[in-house]
């Protein structure tokens, strides 16, 4: 006499398989059952789920549309071959901005900060605008009345 799964089963000297006796919670004794190989009680078959009912579990299980963050892996799977390589290049700019870039960004910083600006300068340093500019500003320029030319 041999044990077999998890369902107590056992397989008798003359090669017959029995689900053993067992106890119910009342204290009264369920008798063995005798079964064939490979026999699945009803209790631990799985019940049957079509497919209409397993895409509806996988749907409530999403976020709604749009509201997902798109991750890097995902976001390339359903690109072509040459979006794929575009993204490779746009990385490739992102990790190494190019050497003249760097240089004029460095001359810029350099300038700036040797560039020093006082808080008060003296009304004197101060050039007042020329009379030209001013009378352009006082007086506003002529303009023709009427939106067709005389004849």
């Amino acid at each position: 006499v041999r044990m077999a799964s998890a369902d107590r089963r056992v397989v008798r000297d003359d090669g017959q398989t029995y689900i053993a006796a067992t106890r119910r919670p009342d204290g009264t004794l369920r008798k063995e059952r005798r079964v064939k190989e490979g026999y699945i009680p009803q209790d631990e078959v799985a019940s049957y789920e079509s497919k209409a009912s397993k895409y509806a579990r996988e749907v409530r299980a999403m976020p709604p549309p749009g509201t997902a963050p798109v991750s890097q892996a995902s976001a390339t799977t359903g690109m072509t071959k040459a979006q794929r390589k575009n993204e490779k290049r746009k990385q490739k700019r992102k990790e190494k901005p190019e050497d003249g870039e760097d240089k004029e960004v460095a001359e810029v910083a350099e300038a700036v900060a040797s560039v020093s600006v006082s808080a008060s300068t003296p009304k004197s340093a101060a050039a007042p605008p020329p009379p030209a500019a001013a009378a352009a500003v006082a007086a506003p320029a002529p303009t023709t009345s009427g939106s067709q030319p005389d004849r």
